[in-house]
């Protein structure tokens, strides 16, 4: 149950760009198979930042919306904490002290971080722990946003599209408060799969063809660069630990707090397939219905895919006080994280 040194989430906000570009579009360009990706995903459309929605201006629309949501004023917060993604974009102050300035949080410090897909659920872990165990912190933003430069495809000769994932760009952000009276921190945890030496054999063998890949899509701009990775075994090989270790790490969240699986009432996801989720459904013994995932309606925001997820999925009525929320993504190299949440 929770209790006042349990912190909470008390606000979330999101930002995407105004730019839409249809799936169906992407695959023409690429000579993919729209009819497959849709399988996959059912990702119709995906938001393409412009020149001037930089991850900056995204990340900063995204806070403000959680502020506003949390009614709570920029002096309020103590630390922002930017989780970083893959990027080109180089700059030599940090996202985060830059969101400050233009918040006008003039009372908060900050620090970028760098998790991957994960990237999202660290930054929830660190502010957790910074307000619990810091006397005058009591408000933090954790916020991310990215600007891709790549949609990824996995798959190889007649079926280069079989396993695949497709980014969007966006932002979100949560605000965490020691005196949050709702959506409160039971338990978190992250798992580390070690046993991942297949992956370097199929990176190395990716990496060998980008060069002529490169050539061939230099032509197009603006939308998306394909990668096409082959091996598909390795690719369920990657599934299958995806989804054995989101199983653990949720299984450990519920322990750590005397509960079992069977006791959670809604399920948040990052996914990277459809077929990803199917299996976690069948290994968790629950129904899709059961799992809240927006992937579907603007691709995958990679480390604020996380946030957005959790924005997208406290907004829902159907959730009920008290209800047991577990989130839980997981990341390329095979590590996945979870948070248990008590509404």
């Amino acid at each position: 149950m929770p209790n006042s040194n349990m912190i909470g989430i008390s606000g979330s906000g999101a930002y995407f760009p105004r730019h839409e570009v249809e799936v169906k579009q992407l695959a023409h360009t690429y000579h993919l198979d729209y009819l497959q990706l849709l399988k996959d995903h059912g990702i119709k459309k995906i938001h393409v930042a412009g020149p001037n929605e930089t991850e900056l201006f995204m990340a900063t629309r995204a806070a403000q919306e959680a502020l506003r949501d949390s009614s709570l004023s920029p002096k309020d917060i103590d630390v922002i904490i930017f989780c970083k993604g893959i990027t080109r974009q180089k700059t030599a102050r940090t996202i985060s002290s830059q969101i400050i300035q233009e918040i006008k949080a003039t009372e908060a410090y900050g620090f970028d971080i760098e998790g991957g897909l994960i990237g999202g659920l660290l930054g929830i872990q660190i502010a957790n722990d910074m307000i619990k165990n810091t006397y005058s912190t009591k408000n933090a933003i954790i916020v991310s946003a990215q600007e891709f430069d790549e949609v990824y495809l996995f798959g190889g000769g007649a079926a280069r599209v079989k396993s695949n994932m497709i980014f969007g760009d966006g932002a979100a952000a949560v605000v965490l408060s020691k005196e949050s009276n709702n959506n409160k921190i039971l338990s978190y945890n992250f798992v580390i799969d070690h046993d991942t030496s297949f992956i370097d054999g199929l990176l190395a063998e990716n990496l060998a063809k980008e060069g002529k890949l490169q050539k061939v899509l230099e032509k197009f701009r603006g939308l998306a660069v394909v990668k096409t990775i082959s091996q598909k075994q390795s690719m369920a090989k990657l599934t299958e630990k995806w989804v054995n270790n989101s199983y653990k790490v949720i299984e450990t969240c519920m322990k750590s707090i005397n509960l079992d699986i069977s006791d959670i009432n809604h399920f948040i996801k990052t996914q990277l397939t459809l077929k990803e989720t199917e299996y976690l459904c069948k290994k968790l013994n629950i129904t899709p219905d059961r799992i809240f995932n927006a992937s579907s309606e603007n691709g995958h925001l990679g480390p604020a895919d996380t946030l957005y997820n959790l924005h997208y999925t406290l907004k829902k009525p159907s959730l009920r006080n008290l209800d047991i929320i577990a989130l839980v993504t997981a990341n390329y190299d095979c590590s996945s994280g979870a948070i248990v949440i008590r509404r």
